[in-house]
């Protein structure tokens, strides 16, 4: 009897989630609030609800952006932050349509490239314990990889010029006593190859932590940034946590048709992570919380040249994301401020220029 009745209010709660209308929610932090990394990423709470702002205009603007992006049926998140604090909040649409959830900060969405974003940090923390000396040959590390003269800091900054087929990068195990040979990395980019940097980047931090690849994350990135939700799976998940992606917006989200993931190699542009952990890690880099600051400018060359990030006086606009899962950061460091957002259905470059309109109010 009680098992039924678990299971009656268990229907009745999803087809209340089901039949919850759209919205765009806002909140405004004060300068006494929780800081970003200590208190407020890490609380599990829906991004929702909470004061607007005192400025009148802003207010208004926020009100008008936000009633635009209704009309448009927008899917996805955003996060204004300005000295470390949580500025403002707002989400529209579903993480996952079927289950009707929404997206909360611990919602695990696809990174994509921010997995090298990510890998050169490490690289970079590494040269800041004296673990890799960015001088020496990249060949030092990885002698079964032919790499010249090229150095680890020449080759973070310029790329090695490699190229790997896309079913090699999906089968390579990233274990230290890797047999580099059977990658077949040519200089020649074939049909169906990509580049090989951030593969090479994965096969050097595991090399000279002499561990696999999905263990020196660990230890390098999840451990030192305090991350929380990272998944290594990139299968398609009904969890409520789970971000799924969409082919197109539909104003019956019922008929919004999922796009499916293939399962496919764990460890390479194939992580999940969860929204706040992006920012705590993104945060910690650009704090100088993760590596010193005289390497500032060999990591900015090395994100911007590898075209994971454009950089226009002291603004930095870093774009990263997978399977119709696409997110921005948009930075800058002399006004301390950044604007994160994220939309979950493919091909929606219009409402992601919508959506930086949004980093003006900040």
């Amino acid at each position: 009897m009680i098992l039924i009745i678990a299971l009656v209010v268990l229907i009745l709660l999803k087809v209340s989630m089901l039949k919850e209308e759209i919205y765009v929610n806002n909140t405004i932090s004060s300068h006494n609030s929780n800081t970003l990394v200590e208190n407020y990423l890490v609380q599990q709470t829906p991004i929702d609800g909470g004061k607007l702002f005192s400025d009148t205009y802003k207010n208004k603007q926020l009100k008008k952006n936000n009633n635009k992006l209704v009309k448009q049926n927008f899917f996805g998140v955003y996060v204004g932050i300005k000295n470390d604090h949580i500025i403002f909040t707002g989400q529209n649409g579903r993480a996952n349509v079927s289950l009707g959830s929404a997206y909360k900060l611990h919602s695990v969405m696809m990174i994509g490239r921010y997995q090298e974003f990510l890998n050169n940090a490490m690289i970079i923390s590494l040269a800041s314990k004296h673990e890799i000396n960015l001088d020496k040959k990249l060949s030092t590390y990885l002698p079964g990889i032919n790499t010249g003269d090229l150095s680890v800091e020449e080759f973070l900054i310029n790329g090695s010029s490699l190229f790997v087929s896309r079913k090699n990068a999906n089968n390579v195990s990233l274990l230290p006593a890797n047999n580099y040979h059977a990658l077949k990395l040519s200089k020649t980019k074939l049909q169906g190859s990509i580049s090989a940097d951030n593969l090479v980047k994965c096969l050097l931090l595991s090399k000279v932590r002499d561990e696999s690849y999905l263990k020196a994350f660990k230890h390098l990135a999840i451990d030192k940034m305090n991350l929380n939700n990272v998944d290594f799976n990139m299968s398609n998940s009904n969890e409520v946590n789970q971000i799924l992606s969409y082919h197109a917006r539909n104003k019956d989200i019922a008929k919004m048709r999922v796009i499916k993931i293939n399962d496919s190699a764990s460890g390479l542009n194939n992580i999940k992570m969860s929204i706040a952990d992006v920012l705590s890690s993104f945060n910690s880099i650009y704090k100088n919380n993760y590596f010193d600051k005289k390497y500032n400018n060999i990591f900015m060359k090395s994100i911007v040249n590898s075209g994971l990030a454009t950089k226009s006086g002291s603004v930095l606009v870093l774009s990263a994301g997978a399977y119709g899962q696409e997110f921005t950061i948009k930075y800058s460091q002399k006004y301390s401020k950044y604007l994160f957002s994220f939309v979950n259905v493919k091909d929606e470059k219009n409402i992601m220029t919508e959506l930086q309109n949004l980093y003006n109010l900040l």
